[in-house]
């Protein structure tokens, strides 16, 4: 088996490139580590073997596997971001959001389900888009409601991507909308 390191065939780089590269290799390694082991399992000399990175490489990098996890959540989250960018912030836009979330979600369906196994923190996921939404959030009451369809929104998701996410997208948003009421908000 060939490490992750290389599988990339790296050669001579600059610092910033190999760093970047070498991040990759070691979030590549946990994430294929998680196809066959569970998360509480693996271990920081595993990740190092599958990596091909040093052990001085991964710590300068990362001092646990739940930081290489938060690494990993938050491209996750970067991801969806940036492709609910022109949706986030419109006007009657919920259902247009959630059918570009569920479809950056489907279009990364192995990922998800091994970081759902591995208890990937949605929470905190959907609390960074929702921050970044610029929502607006004016009042208690307005926060509770945000709070409410936000829990329930990950409860929906985590069970949609646990049963093999067989619903299309904009199936997935049309239930949230009604079960939510979230073209009210």
């Amino acid at each position: 088996m060939q490490t992750e390191l290389e599988q990339r065939h790296v050669k001579r780089l600059s610092n910033k490139e190999a760093n970047r590269i070498t991040r990759e290799c070691i979030c590549s390694a946990l994430i294929r580590l998680m196809e066959k082991t569970p998360y509480e399992k693996i271990t920081m000399t595993m990740i190092i073997q599958r990596s091909g990175v040093s052990r001085g490489s991964i710590y300068r990098n990362y001092a646990s596997k739940d930081d290489i996890m938060k690494d990993i959540t938050r491209e996750i989250t970067n991801g969806l971001c940036d492709s609910l960018s022109g949706v986030i912030g419109e006007k009657e836009s919920a259902r247009k959001w959630l059918v570009g979330m569920f479809s950056e979600l489907k279009t990364s369906r192995e990922l998800c389900v091994l970081l759902e196994k591995a208890n990937l923190p949605l929470l905190e996921i959907f609390e960074e888009i929702l921050k970044r939404s610029s929502v607006p959030v004016d009042s208690p009451k307005r926060r509770y409601q945000v709070r409410a369809a936000t829990s329930a929104l990950i409860t929906v998701t985590k069970d949609w991507i646990r049963c093999g996410m067989e619903e299309k997208p904009e199936e997935m948003a049309d239930i949230c909308c009604e079960l939510l009421n979230l073209e009210e908000m």
